[in-house]
């Protein structure tokens, strides 16, 4: 007998008890197959959770990393010709780069968690200091809180300093053309426009770990 034919007797008598397994238990599954077909249940269960319900809270590590990331989409956008769509992104690279700095610089490390009360409450004593507008977004608040907090711990060389001035003025610069409200929006931005605001965006991302 050849071994083909072995394996497919065997096959088949495998098949066979299957079927009068499965005969047996009224077309119930057995144990184990119920536990594997629970198991892919609850996985799929988790997939269909939405994902605003499983969001981590923020660190200084994951917003480096996701300033980072939204400045690689713009890029692809910009390569693209959506214009629009990469200043929009270029913008909230800009702002997470300055947000995860002045955490960094309030003595958060890497991985302590930044909530969402954490962070009001940090927004609202530079809103006190007069150095953030009430915009939900302050661009440009980040950054002079930013400064404000480097100089108030000391030790800056005149290089630091001029890295903290320029970020300001980044940060100044891509606010002149972009708001969070661009997502609701059919404008056209031209290639001027976000040839200003690229250059601008790479900086704070390139400068980051330094401000």
């Amino acid at each position: 007998m050849s071994k083909a034919v072995k394996r497919l007797k065997v096959s088949r008598t495998g098949l066979k008890r299957r079927t009068d397994r499965w005969a047996q238990t009224g077309g119930l599954a057995t144990i184990s197959e119920q536990t594997i077909l629970s198991r892919r249940g609850v996985a799929q269960m988790k997939d269909l959770v939405g994902i605003g319900e499983r969001l981590s809270p923020d660190t200084v590590a994951r917003l480096e990393r996701a300033a980072l990331k939204r400045f690689e989409t713009a890029e692809i956008l910009r390569v693209q010709r959506r214009h629009l769509a990469a200043l929009y992104f270029y913008g909230y690279s800009a702002e997470i780069c300055l947000a995860a700095a002045c955490f960094r610089s309030l003595g958060f490390s890497a991985n302590d968690i930044i909530d969402r009360d954490t962070r009001r409450r940090r927004m609202a004593q530079a809103k006190l200091l007069k150095l953030m507008n009430n915009d939900p977004h302050p661009l440009v608040g980040w950054a002079r809180f930013l400064e404000w907090k480097r100089l108030l711990l000391g030790g800056l060389t005149q290089q630091d300093q001029q890295r903290l001035k320029e970020a300001i003025n980044k940060a100044t610069l891509i606010y002149s053309f972009w708001r969070p409200e661009l997502r609701y929006k059919v404008i056209e931005i031209t290639d001027a426009q976000l040839q200003r605001v690229h250059p601008a965006a790479k900086w704070l991302v390139d400068n980051q770990m330094k401000l």
